[in-house]
């Protein structure tokens, strides 16, 4: 996405944390808010920081078990998505490919692509 020169913020919001280890571990720079920012359009942001840039996308890592653990949760999450007009994509489930950090040519180029064509049919926000 940072490619089609998409601005994009991450939050990691489970609790092992593991993007932001992994791009703490890649040696990803960190400003004094706690963000790393890297590829010069994209930014891990954490909770309470304020954001480097206007993002046009927003992705969330949450925890694996979101979906289930409060009920109806992805449905408040889906609803208020619609209310002000962002659209909320299909949780990638918990596997082995997620759990070992294997993910090429698997779950995430087809959301990758989903985005893209998202952005690309949605009207300009201002």
């Amino acid at each position: 996405m940072s490619a089609a020169g998409k601005r994009v913020v991450l939050r990691d919001l489970d609790a092992q944390r593991s993007l932001t280890k992994s791009l703490r571990a890649l040696g990803t720079p960190e400003d004094g808010f706690g963000r790393l920012t890297f590829l010069r359009h994209v930014a891990l942001v954490p909770d309470g920081a304020p954001l480097p840039f206007k993002s046009d996308i927003e992705l969330i890592d949450a925890p694996p078990a979101l979906a289930d653990s409060v009920p109806g949760v992805l449905q408040e999450i889906r609803s208020l998505g619609q209310r002000f007009g962002v659209y909320v994509f299909d949780p990638i489930p918990e596997s082995k490919a997620v759990m070992t950090f294997s993910m090429t040519g698997r779950l995430w180029p087809p959301v990758a692509d989903r985005i893209i064509q998202v952005m690309m049919e949605a009207p300009p926000r201002g």
